[in-house]
């Protein structure tokens, strides 16, 4: 017989070995039985093994293993010893921690609101870090942290389409690291779409000489739009200096326009240029050297308005006159871009004919309509129509 010792952190488990052939055993600390929910005994051929669980300072002393022939009583076995010291000063460490409160899977709106909490135990102030989609997430505009008692969230608004998939908390402290994880579902509105630009920036220098920004974005649910002079945001009512670029010496600097909705974000940028040199009120150009020149499309025949009912089949049409070709066309409704589709049909007739065919026609199909047509100097030009519902078949279809 002999002696051993080991050293065990708490909440780990200890394990004691012994050898044994055709014999039956029990388990003892000193002269006490070992409770059965305290251990687990693992036998593979002649080697058992003894597992303690959740090891604690008064687990510390001798263990011993008595086997016997079967018939044999206890008195006549033999037994095998170790000792157990369970160290203090490593048992300081305590457990990973556990969450108490799991996160669960989330289904939301874009541009709404939602929050990621869980309740965590732990033996010391936990380490907790948030990640989406395995990449780690921060406090900023849209994200923001907050801590109460044993319970933790990251508040996110607005959600937008790029939060969908898996997050991830995960907590650590000195006895170890514990993660759960949930996924997050982002539910889109059929109408909603990105910011697009349909007509540049354009930075204009006006006879007073300030600069006067123009431009149209579309987007549903409606863009917030930030201005930019130089990279440093501007706001209505700033004042600053007509300064010439270092680097470029005829420009007065690039204005930017920033569009962001729950669906995404958009820019277009415009310089303001000096002509010559030498010259004073003449030197200045109204004008954006981001924009390009050249003749505008012409439109021959422009939109017309239309009235139809909800499931009907509407045309819109018109033409512009070729050559110059057109480099692209593209419709536009209330909505925003139309994107081809089983329901919207865009056609041309290869002489300067552009169509859009709507099939079946729906309630949120009424409102303004564009045609937008760009040269390829990159000019536009557009025309407009309204399409109207029919009162009587709006009143009919509602009731229904």
């Amino acid at each position: 017989m002999g002696s051993d010792c080991c050293k065990c952190a708490n909440g780990n488990k200890p394990a004691i070995t012994g050898s044994f052939r055709d014999r039956s055993g029990y388990r003892t600390r000193g002269d006490v039985s070992i409770p059965s929910d305290r251990y687990r005994v693992q036998m593979r051929g002649n080697v058992v093994q003894l597992t303690l669980k959740q090891s604690q300072k008064d687990d510390t002393g001798h263990y011993a293993l008595v086997a016997t022939r079967v018939g044999q009583g206890f008195d006549k076995g033999s037994s095998k010893k170790i000792h157990l010291s369970v160290d203090e000063t490593i048992s300081e460490e305590g457990d990973p921690p556990v969450f108490l409160r799991r996160l669960t899977d989330l289904v939301v709106k874009v541009g709404t609101r939602t929050r990621f909490l869980v309740e965590i135990r732990s033996s010391s102030t936990p380490k907790i870090t948030w990640h989406r989609n395995a990449e780690p997430v921060h406090a900023g505009t849209r994200f923001s942290f907050v801590h109460e008692g044993n319970f933790y969230c990251v508040d996110v608004a607005p959600v937008t389409v790029e939060d969908e998939g898996y997050w991830t908390c995960m907590a650590e402290n000195r006895g170890g690291r514990s993660s759960c994880s949930s996924r997050l579902t982002v539910i889109v509105p059929k109408a909603y779409k990105r910011p697009e630009f349909v007509e540049e920036l354009r930075a204009l220098l006006t006879e007073t000489g300030t600069v006067s920004l123009e431009c149209k974005v579309v987007g549903v649910p409606t863009p917030v739009l930030r201005w930019f002079k130089d990279n440093k945001e501007i706001k209505a009512g700033d004042v600053f200096a007509l300064t010439a670029n270092p680097d470029d010496p005829t420009s007065l600097g690039i204005y930017t326009c920033e569009a962001v909705n729950c669906m995404g974000i958009a820019y277009s940028s415009s310089k303001v240029h000096v002509v010559g040199k030498g010259s004073r009120e003449g030197s200045l150009r109204p004008a954006d050297s981001l924009t390009p020149s050249g003749p505008l499309p012409i439109f021959t025949r422009i939109l017309q308005d239309e009235c139809c009912r909800i499931g009907d089949t509407l045309r819109l049409s018109c033409q512009i006159q070729v050559p110059p070709w057109p480099r692209t066309i593209t419709w536009y409704n209330k909505e925003g871009r139309i994107e081809p589709s089983e329901k919207y049909h865009v056609m041309e007739d290869g002489i300067g004919g552009y169509s859009i065919e709507v099939h079946p026609v729906e309630a949120m199909d009424e409102g303004e309509w564009k045609c937008v047509a760009t040269s390829a100097e990159d000019m536009k030009q557009f025309t407009t129509c309204y399409v109207a519902m029919s009162s009587k078949w709006k009143e009919k279809f509602f009731l229904k």
